[in-house]
């Protein structure tokens, strides 16, 4: 009795003139193992060899093998080739090339706290310090889902909690409707394919950078309503202090003296005088508008457009 194991990973180029084998085989489709089963797995070799690993090093190994077990497994005989196995988050970091966390929240404060100028220095001392910038805005997507997530109530899955404490204190500052912009604008860039060209990437990195810092913010409509109906308590605060300094009787002087105040009075207005060809009764609502601001005396300038521009109900 014979087992014939056909492993490939493009089945649809299987010719159709071995369909009729196909179909007396059985069929097993592989998929990706997840991050916390290749964790899992990482620490058990980690203790069984007598290496010394933290659980942030073994989870970014298991996320940069995107589900394949043996290449979680050659990255770490590479890691521990390399640092004699005293395994740390930085030193995984580094070998690999990925970008440290704590680069992802002095960009995330950039951006929150609108130092457009600052950039250019941060993405050249990106640049000086030899890390990629394809690398750098990967990472940078994902720290931005994982603020959206927290924004929405959520709890970003693998991470430890210092990471998650330090993300939270961020997601506060922005709101969900802008976090779903700034991650559209960076699929937008991953997609136009600027990031694979020839082209000078460092200045692709400043100018998105840019565009996230200059990005407006959203306001809720009751926040905004809520600012105006403040503003307009102010005014007018201020204005009733105005009208009874100006109306007092006497008004206190440098030393104490009383100094008389006189008010002006209002010019009077002349009586207005309908037209005496109709009565009241004959003449529409309009028409008597129209002629009364017509006939009143002392109306701002520009104030005649407003008034003919009201309309007048009959009470």
């Amino acid at each position: 009795r014979v087992i014939f194991v056909f492993a490939t990973t493009e089945p649809q180029k299987i010719q159709q003139t071995v369909a009729p084998i196909l179909s007396r085989c059985q069929r097993f489709d592989f998929h990706r193992i997840g991050v916390k089963e290749i964790a899992e797995r990482l620490k058990l070799v980690v203790t069984e060899e007598g290496f010394s690993c933290s659980e942030e090093a073994m989870t970014i190994i298991a996320r940069k093998a995107e589900g394949g077990m043996r290449d979680a497994l050659s990255i770490l005989d590479q890691v521990v080739a390399l640092t004699g196995g005293e395994i740390t988050e930085g030193s995984v970091t580094r070998i690999l090339g990925l970008v440290e966390h704590q680069v992802y929240l002095d960009t995330l404060d950039i951006i929150i706290n609108r130092k457009h100028g600052e950039i250019f220095t941060f993405v050249q001392d990106l640049s000086d310090k030899g890390y990629d910038f394809v690398e750098f805005h990967h990472g940078l997507v994902g720290v931005l889902r994982n603020l959206l997530q927290l924004s929405l109530g959520g709890v970003p899955a693998h991470l430890v909690e210092e990471r998650v404490a330090s993300l939270r204190v961020r997601s506060s500052q922005l709101k969900a409707s802008d976090l779903v912009r700034m991650l559209a604008l960076a699929s937008d860039l991953e997609s136009s394919g600027s990031l694979k060209r020839n082209v000078d990437l460092q200045l692709v990195i400043e100018m998105f950078l840019l565009k996230l810092s200059y990005m407006e913010r959203t306001i809720k409509i009751e926040e905004l309503l809520r600012k105006i109906g403040d503003e307009d308590s102010r005014v007018l605060e201020d204005r009733d202090e105005t009208i009874q300094d100006l109306t007092g009787d006497e008004v206190s002087g440098n030393e104490g003296e009383s100094i008389s105040s006189e008010v002006e009075s209002l010019p009077e207005v002349s009586a207005v005088k309908l037209s005496e060809t109709k009565s009241i009764e004959e003449l529409a609502f309009p028409e008597i508008w129209s002629e009364l601001i017509e006939k009143i005396e002392g109306i701002p300038r520009g104030g005649k457009p407003f008034l003919r521009a009201c309309r007048i109900y009959k009470g």
